[in-house]
């Protein structure tokens, strides 16, 4: 029975609910459709260039009987006592997808030495310099007149200058012409020299790779935004349809609730603190008098003036009710079937 009941409660939730979820979403699409702008703007790539920067250096180094050669390349520690000069070289190259018209490079490298957040000092490596091509320059780096300022700062202080460093700065601002317009991103790359006791550490970073584009904005249509828009209002019509489908269906196949249920419904609301559901009557006895009434409601009144409990069980397909008064002798009834099948107010003792 319980099995049967929870099936037949599925059959006819179950779609419900399919269909208000494609309900749901068909209408959620609709609105995302209606909002969203049929066109929106895009970045097309006209230009593709890359910018490359790369130092390189030599270090050499006064006569000693630590190395056996006077020069050393890049990715070593040095001794700072050892160092005579310092050959650094920095080349830059710019390659583009298009040809380019115009080419015009002004570069300059310089040096920043010191202590962090306590003073630092500027040298310029290289001045101002223009070419019209990829080029290499190269410079000295004056390692010595560093170290010699280090000492002279550490003198007047008085305080002992703890780990400086040493950067190199090369910086090339380009003005190149291009058929789609010019291109003047600048370009910077930097090498960090660390001042450590008495060595001297180079960072490894040599190479920098910088791309950049060219780009064009233009308006196009959201792909697609019309076969959603289509797709989504066709599942809310037919959302809909099968919906009202449903509930016709639902409408002409329901069955109403039993008379006794709905007799037992409408006490329940206006008698409910009179009204106490056992599991079974008590049985007749030979001296007690049973009286048969035509209604519920007159049942229910008749214990408002008694001020007695209406006592009910089920009995088959209906309610039987009764009020037994104060001794016990008397026994009040009303059930749908009993009225059918006993006369209109027919009492009698026992049953």
């Amino acid at each position: 029975m319980r099995s049967s009941l929870i099936n037949s409660v599925a059959a006819k939730v179950v779609p419900a609910l399919l269909v208000g979820a494609l309900l749901v979403v068909s209408l959620f699409g609709l609105y995302r459709t209606f909002t969203t702008p049929r066109e929106t703007q895009i970045s097309i790539p006209l230009v593709s260039y890359q910018q490359r920067g790369k130092f390189d250096y030599t270090v050499h180094l006064r006569p000693n009987t630590l190395f056996d050669t006077t020069e050393l390349g890049p990715g070593q520690a040095y001794f700072a006592r050892l160092v005579n000069d310092l050959r650094m070289a920095f080349s830059y190259e710019f390659t583009s997808d298009q040809p380019l018209r115009e080419t015009r490079y002004e570069y300059q490298v310089h040096a920043t030495f010191g202590s962090p957040a306590l003073w630092e000092k500027s040298f310029p490596l290289v001045p101002p310099t223009v070419a019209s091509d990829d080029f290499t320059v190269s410079f000295a780096l004056p390692l010595a007149q560093f170290m010699e300022l280090m000492d002279t700062i550490r003198e007047e202080t008085g305080a002992a200058v703890t780990s400086p460093q040493l950067t190199v700065k090369a910086r090339v601002q380009p003005q190149v012409q291009t058929p789609y317009g010019p291109i003047a991103e600048p370009f910077e790359q930097t090498l960090l020299f660390n001042f450590d006791g008495d060595t001297i550490r180079v960072g490894e970073e040599l190479e920098k790779s910088q791309p950049g584009t060219i780009t064009e904005a233009t308006t196009v249509p959201v792909a697609g935004l019309e076969e959603t828009r289509n797709m989504a209002g066709a599942g809310a019509a037919v959302s809909l349809l099968l919906l009202a489908g449903l509930a016709w269906g639902y409408a002409r196949v329901r069955t109403p609730a039993p008379v006794a249920e709905q007799e037992l419904q409408q006490a329940q609301k206006r008698h409910k603190e009179l009204l106490v559901r056992a599991r079974s009557l008590p049985p007749v006895r030979d001296d007690q008098t049973v009286i048969y009434l035509h209604s519920l409601p007159d049942l229910l009144n008749l214990a408002e003036e008694m001020y007695r409990p209406v006592i009910y069980c089920p009995n088959g397909h209906s309610y039987t009710y009764c009020v037994i008064d104060g001794l016990g002798s008397v026994r009040y009834e009303y059930s749908e079937r009993d009225e059918a099948q006993e006369p209109e107010g027919r009492a009698h003792h026992g049953r």
